[in-house]
């Protein structure tokens, strides 16, 4: 989608539409897509190779209950004892932490993102505090084990 991904236009629609309930239907299953999308506004998360009654049973179920997510997805979104520091990312800092993973120097990310540099060294130090990292070079290799980005 030209200007933005399906998470921000899950955001711009739940916003316009409140009563409308949105469903993704996605080839994502890392946890922190659908988290992502959740936090946007969706309220059911099923992959694309799901069986067409799969399908159904995510409509239906949104229409009655007001959630749905498969059966791998749903174990993994219900919270485990101990919140890890990634759980605590803000949408802002995943946008930040993926341009940064793809070689983007401060000034492109602000550029791209329409931030001030400034602030962009301003999240790039939080998320490192956040996930405890010591240095920007432990960034990539995060974000490529959470499906961020590709090597």
């Amino acid at each position: 989608m030209p200007g933005m991904d399906g998470v921000e236009a899950i955001g711009h629609i739940t916003r316009r539409y409140p009563d409308l309930r949105v469903i993704v239907l996605s080839m994502h299953s890392h946890l922190d897509f659908v988290r992502r999308a959740v936090a946007s506004g969706a309220c059911g998360y099923l992959m694309k190779d799901s069986a067409p009654a799969a399908l159904e049973q995510a409509l239906r179920c949104v229409m009655t209950e007001g959630s749905f997510f498969e059966g791998k997805l749903a174990q993994q979104l219900v919270p485990s004892p101990r919140a890890s520091a990634d759980d605590e990312l803000t949408f802002r800092q995943v946008q930040i932490l993926t341009v940064l993973a793809e070689g983007k120097s401060t000034k492109e990310i602000g550029y791209e993102l329409g931030l001030s540099p400034k602030t962009v060294d301003v999240h790039r130090a939080r998320i490192m505090q956040r996930l405890q990292l010591n240095d920007v070079a432990s960034l990539t290799p995060y974000a490529v084990r959470k499906g961020l980005v590709k090597l």
